[in-house]
């Protein structure tokens, strides 16, 4: 059998370099003295403890340290066209989106993913002008405080929305946001060098109709283009044409509910006009990446800074979606009414919903030989450098029902991986809903105890009290898991035990 190297492919490739990305940081961090930063005693105002950052360090260094891919070679049922495919079994993320370069790439392409459907219809729907696209980047005041920027900017947008809100009559208010039946905002946070953070959102907008975002007389506007070209009207001439208080309706509106004035809007097309007048072609998937993006460059931001980052958005929602990117029926009917209008309406559900199972049958294996799957796990040492490779020995597996050969070795090799057909069963998912249940219960207990701050900021209650009640709470809550997990493990071990 022909060897395969799977640590060739571009995609692993990437991985590899961010991974690099992610353990500089961890190089960083390490040399900060959390002692001298961080008091045994302190408490941050979204409940971090210097514990918490000690553990930050070990899970950023052990995130996608063993990482096992498999490869499939599949033929298509109907051309016969030989591909082959690469699916990352098991990575073992740190899941914090806002430092880690790994989990925040592979974040951003699970948000792509569930756009493109959307991309693919209002992006044919915008050439008919049904719709309009728009990207925009959002702003408020820099402040050494980014945790309550973000806080302050998260109500800005939720009051820029109200200004567009329907009515108990059943029209929309006068504000800008009315036009909006769908939208996508992603919070950004940058530090400054001079010790204050840029608290910023980068949204997509979906208009029925078009903004009015001009702050300038769009005729004389035009003829002054034509005189000292594209980007190159002196300030003076600007001046003199530009409406009276130099903002725009839609900056008036943000102005109002932020106290900033920087609302950046352009619309979203294939074309994009550069700074010399001519087009260039960057296709949108490309400029939602940027959009969509959940981290900046953290390795080359000061580690003092990055704690204070990962404070800011510990547990902090960083996509907000809204309209036709959530089940809101109101703007679902409206774009419903779009698409169905132009005849988009069943492609569109079609490519949202389209099943798993479905896509899997047009990837069909045409003989034995090509039945084979192929597994490759990679780790990391502590330079960044790959120190050591294991290719596991393709075999099959033949699945009857529930009647399978369980394998126990370091790494399960089959055409569908076992723990892949346990997911899919009644059994798991009960077990899943059940330790979310209690997980849930503790994450209230927390957020309880999280209120209680004020009390210790004013000295009515000890803050190492506080810390040793959130330990137990921490350490209750492992105890149950751990014990849960006997559950799981049981069912793993016999599975036709548990058979409905």
């Amino acid at each position: 059998m022909t060897e395969y190297n799977i640590l060739t492919e571009k995609s692993v490739e990437k991985k590899l370099k961010l991974k690099n990305y992610t353990l500089e940081l961890v190089k960083n961090l390490k040399r900060v003295n959390l002692n001298a930063l961080y008091p045994t005693n302190y408490i941050s105002d979204n409940g971090n403890t210097q514990e918490d950052y000690t553990a930050l360090i070990k899970r950023l260094e052990n995130c996608s340290s063993n990482t096992t891919y498999q490869k499939q070679t599949f033929a298509h049922k109907t051309t016969g066209e030989i591909t082959s495919r690469k699916k990352t079994l098991d990575a073992q993320s740190c899941h914090v989106y806002s430092l880690c370069p790994v989990c925040a790439s592979a974040k951003r392409a699970e948000i792509l993913q569930s756009l493109k459907p959307y991309m693919d219809v209002l992006k044919q729907a915008q050439d008919k002008k049904e719709v309009f696209l728009y990207t925009g980047t959002i702003t408020i005041e820099d402040t050494d405080n980014p945790s309550k920027d973000y806080d302050r900017l998260r109500d800005s947008w939720t009051r820029f929305n109200k200004l567009g809100q329907i009515r108990q009559n059943g029209q929309y208010s006068y504000g800008e946001a009315a036009k909006i039946i769908g939208s996508l905002l992603s919070i950004e946070i940058v530090p400054k060098p001079d010790g204050k953070y840029h608290v910023h959102g980068h949204a997509l907008f979906v208009n029925r109709e078009k903004f009015d975002f001009a702050v300038y007389d769009p005729i004389e506007k035009k003829k002054l283009e034509l005189l000292y070209g594209y980007g190159n009207i002196p300030k003076e001439e600007l001046e003199k044409i530009e409406t009276i208080d130099g903002m725009s309706k839609l900056t008036k509106e943000w102005f109002s509910v932020s106290g900033a004035k920087n609302f950046w809007v352009r619309p979203l097309r294939d074309m994009v006009q550069k700074r010399d007048g001519k087009l260039k072609r960057i296709p949108i998937e490309n400029q939602l990446m940027e959009l969509v993006k959940y981290s900046t460059k953290p390795w080359e931001v000061p580690a003092e800074n990055a704690f204070k980052l990962y404070d800011a958005l510990t547990n902090k929602k960083r996509i907000t979606k809204s309209g036709i990117f959530t089940n809101s029926k109101r703007h679902k009917k409206i774009f419903d009414v779009i698409l169905n209008k132009r005849g988009l309406l069943d492609n569109f559900y079609a490519a949202k919903y389209r099943d798993i199972d479905e896509i899997d049958e047009e990837l069909e294996l045409i003989n034995s030989e090509l039945n084979t799957v192929q597994m490759e796990s990679h780790s990391f040492a502590a330079t960044g450098h790959l120190f050591a490779k294991e290719y596991l020995e393709p075999k099959n597996r033949v699945f009857a029902k529930r009647n399978v050969e369980y394998q126990t070795t370091s790494a399960f090799v089959c055409n569908t991986p076992l723990y892949v057909i346990q997911k899919q069963t009644p059994e798991h998912k009960r077990y899943m809903a059940d330790r979310m249940k209690f997980v849930n219960e503790y994450r209230t207990l927390y957020s309880n105890l999280k209120k209680s701050l004020p009390l210790v900021r004013k000295g009515i209650v000890k803050s190492a009290d506080w810390i040793d009640c959130k330990k137990r709470l921490k350490a209750a809550l492992i105890e149950q898991m751990a014990k849960h997990a006997l559950k799981i493990f049981e069912y793993k071990k016999e599975p036709e035990r548990f058979a409905v």
